[in-house]
C-alpha cells in the first residue's frame, strides 16, 4: 500500500498537476514519512528501473518541500548513518547545499 501511494504522488508530480483545491497541506512529519519511505526503495534498488527513478525523483521533491517548512536533513560533520530530519539550525543542512 505504502509503495502504491508513493507511486501514485510520482505520477502526479511528474504530470504537474496541482493538487485539488481542498487537499489539506500535509505537515512535516507527514512528509518526513513519505520521504523515508521512498527513501528506503532508492537505496535498497538494483538497477534503477522507470520506477524506482520516478520513486527518488518524489523523495527528491519531497525533500525540498520539507526543507521550506524549516526541516533540514543532518547537520555539518555527520557521518551519513548519522542524519536525520531535525528543525534546521546553525550547523543543519540545507536542501541542496554540500554537507562540507
Amino acid at each position: 500500500m505504502k509503495v502504491a501511494a508513493i507511486v501514485l504522488a510520482a505520477a502526479l508530480a511528474m504530470t504537474g498537476a496541482p493538487p485539488p483545491a481542498n487537499a489539506a497541506e500535509p505537515t512535516a512529519s507527514a512528509l518526513i514519512k513519505r520521504w523515508r519511505e521512498a527513501n528506503e526503495i532508492c537505496r535498497g534498488s538494483s538497477p534503477v528501473t522507470a520506477y524506482v527513478q520516478a520513486v527518488c525523483d518524489e523523495r527528491e521533491a519531497i525533500g525540498r518541500q520539507i526543507d521550506t517548512m524549516n526541516w533540514c536533513y543532518g547537520r555539518r560533520g555527520e557521518y551519513q548513518y548519522q542524519k536525520d530530519w531535525h528543525r534546521c539550525g546553525p550547523r543543519s543542512i540545507r536542501e541542496g547545499q554540500p554537507d562540507d
